[in-house]
């Protein structure tokens, strides 16, 4: 990363792999005007230089995709091909976070192996609506088939209520099991474990992690003065949480790439240190905790390393 740690790598909108499946144009830009994106961006990713801060997994690659303008609405970048809203199934208008999620969901798939290797998506979820529980049909459409190198993790969102957020609600709401497999709902909590102020909390939560006070890079024009350049600020919610997690699921399959987008997800909600006392409820199951995860993973079968097998017909005949 350099300058203002976020830059647009999608394309014009000219190629069939360039517009999504409703014709939504993808536009391309190497600006962020709102300053959120890059903040995320920055926790998961990050360049490990001497500079600034460093993100979970530094070595990863990104794919930017915008979804808000600057002053934090849906903005029409993603939601217009020639003139007209983009609609789903029922007809109804889709905001930019759907047509982002779907663009991500579909850039996955299309690119799910590449010079015969497989690739592993982690689609980073910093948002989400209360009245937008369709996506979860959405999701599990997009979702059938062979995704399991796919795992999209999502924000609770910060009302402080028991109230469920789309996409991350998803988990509990929807009957497929390639939607419950394929995401996790992220809570926030402070550095010492206890509920954040502004959390939601739900029984569709997966776990928790830090998001309160998270330095990180931004829009200078947004940054804080206290930091080299202004390239730099402290946010908090749920959204910064989540971004904690997305990086340490793609640290985890970085060193278990046999494991599948479930699997991780159980890697990461069974490795969870426990909240501070007394525990908060609706959190999920507790606090991210990377280096338990990486710690325990030689005890997975499916992150062992696989043993060679003969073929049924080899043998070895000795001679003098």
């Amino acid at each position: 990363f350099s300058g203002r740690d976020f830059v647009a790598v999608t394309a014009n909108g000219t190629s069939g792999s360039d517009v999504d499946q409703l014709g939504a144009e993808i536009k391309s830009g190497t600006t962020d005007p709102n300053g959120h994106g890059t903040h995320i961006t920055g926790i998961i990713a990050a360049a490990l230089n001497g500079m600034g801060i460093v993100g979970v997994a530094p070595a990863v690659k990104v794919l930017p995709v915008r979804i808000i303008a600057a002053d934090n609405r849906s903005t029409p970048i993603l939601r217009y091909a020639n003139g007209a809203d983009v609609k789903d199934a029922q007809g109804q208008p889709m905001s930019s976070r759907t047509v982002g999620l779907r663009y991500a969901v579909n850039w996955a798939k299309q690119h799910a192996t590449e010079q015969g290797q497989s690739k592993k998506m982690v689609i980073n979820a910093s948002f989400g609506a209360d009245a937008e529980k369709g996506v979860c049909q959405l999701l599990a459409e997009l979702l059938a088939g062979p995704t399991e190198d796919i795992l999209i993790v999502a924000a609770a969102m910060n009302d402080a209520e028991n109230k469920p957020y789309y996409p991350a609600a998803c988990t509990e709401d929807d009957d497929s099991e390639s939607v419950k497999n394929n995401i996790i709902a992220v809570g926030n909590v402070t550095l010492g474990g206890a509920r954040g102020a502004n959390t939601n909390t739900g029984s569709w939560i997966t776990l928790s992690a830090p998001g309160e006070h998270v330095l990180s890079s931004t829009n200078p024009m947004r940054g804080d003065a206290r930091f080299p350049l202004s390239h730099y600020q402290t946010m908090t919610g749920t959204s910064q949480s989540a971004a904690l997690v997305s990086g340490a699921a793609a640290a985890v399959w970085s060193r278990c790439p046999r494991a599948t987008a479930a699997q991780v997800k159980n890697i990461l909600s069974t490795s969870v240190a426990p909240f501070a006392e007394p525990a908060p409820v609706g959190l999920g199951a507790g606090v991210l905790s990377l280096d338990n995860a990486l710690s325990g993973l030689e005890q997975r079968d499916e992150c062992r390393p696989l043993k060679p097998v003969a073929p049924a017909n080899f043998h070895i005949q000795m001679t003098d």
